[in-house]
Parts: structure tokens; sequence; C-alpha cells
């Protein structure tokens, strides 16, 4: 791919929980399996003080939104109070 001409990361998720930091090298685990491309933002404050971990990312055709939402759930489990994709 040239350069200048990559596609937008145009897909927002953001996984809250009580301590995102170790939410993080899990969470960035299956990125780095299931989607195109990934940039972390960074932390982010959510409802009720909750913080978060914000990316900007590009999914995959064949690995819709609620998909990857799942596979981070189960890989994350409990920690994780919410994951979005918007």
């Amino acid at each position: 791919m040239e350069l200048g001409r990559e596609k937008p990361l145009d897909t927002v998720l953001r996984v809250y929980g009580p301590e995102p930091d170790a939410l993080r090298a899990p969470a960035e685990a299956v990125l780095a399996t299931q989607v195109k491309a990934w940039r972390f933002s960074g932390v982010v404050a959510g409802d009720n003080g909750v913080r978060g971990l914000e990316y900007r990312l590009r999914l995959r055709r064949k690995i819709p939104a609620a998909a990857l939402a799942s596979q981070l759930r189960d890989r994350l489990g409990p920690s994780a109070e919410r994951v979005e994709l918007t």
C-alpha cells in the first residue's frame, strides 16, 4: 500500500473497567489478530467515573463489530464492565 493512501481507522472501541491498565494487554492481543489495523488513543472517562481504554481501528469484513465485541468480552471477562464499538 502506498504511503498516504491508507484507509482510515473508522471505528472507535472503548473498553471500560475499574483497572483499565490491566485490560490493555489482553484487549490488544485480541485486536492484533482480529482487526486490520488499530491504534491506542488513550484512557477516557466514562459514566459514573469509570475509566476506559479507547482505540481507533479498522474492522475486517469477515469479523463484524458484534463478533469482535463478543470476543473481547470473553477474553477480558468480568474485569471489563462494558465494551463499546461505534
